[in-house]
């Protein structure tokens, strides 16, 4: 509502919104869930919750944790199976830890990994040679971030490939019911953009609260 004066922040952070979107459209929030990362855990995703409680009836939390099995098989050049149960056991344990922070919200559904790879509608995508140059400047990018033996380089893009075809079929389906999704970090643009150059979709990072007691 245009004007709205929305609660002020109550923890340590509070949201900063770093790519904006047309979030008073909608009244079902998706947040995409990245196990492991910082960004969802304690003060940082009450603060999430906090500032979507105030704005959204329902949110939808994709806990994207079997999807990590592919950085487990990198990371830790484990089998495919260890990756899953460690994986499947990380969103165990984020789900028991960040029970507190989803208590915020005024209604929400957990929506595990597994269960979106289950769904009838899931479809592995086609890539295209578009798409296949996408992938690969997105997956070089994320490459030069990280510090790597060049010996690596194969492994890192094959699980990269994979996780990333994974997820970007899984959206396929999932962007069908409308939802303002919203992630903690920056989105992979190019991907984003070219996949779906109309979907509205939000990005967020987190800024010190000075206003919250302490």
């Amino acid at each position: 509502m245009k004007g709205f004066n929305y609660p002020a922040a109550t923890g340590p952070y509070k949201l900063e919104i770093t790519k904006k979107a047309s979030w008073r459209d909608y009244d079902t929030a998706r947040f995409q869930i990245s196990v492991g990362k910082s960004r969802y855990e304690g003060d940082k995703l009450f603060a999430l919750c906090e500032w979507a409680s105030h704005r959204f009836a329902h949110v939808d939390i994709i806990v994207s944790d079997t999807l990590q099995r592919h950085n487990h098989r990198f990371n830790l050049g484990c089998d495919a199976a260890s990756a899953w149960k460690l994986s499947r056991t990380e969103g165990d344990q984020w789900l028991e830890r960040n029970s507190d922070a989803l208590s915020r919200l005024p209604s929400y559904r957990v929506i595990r990994w597994d269960e979106l790879l289950n769904d009838e509608r899931f479809q592995p995508i086609t890539i295209t040679p578009t798409l296949e140059r996408a992938l690969d400047d997105t997956i070089k990018a994320f490459w030069l971030r990280q510090k790597h033996p060049d010996e690596a380089w194969f492994s890192f893009y094959n699980h990269s490939h994979a996780f990333l075809w994974e997820e970007l079929s899984v959206f396929f389906f999932l962007f069908d019911t409308p939802a303002m999704d919203i992630y903690a970090g920056s989105w992979f643009m190019a991907l984003m953009e070219g996949l779906w150059p109309d979907k509205d979709y939000m990005s967020v990072d987190y800024i010190r609260n000075k206003s919250a007691l302490v």
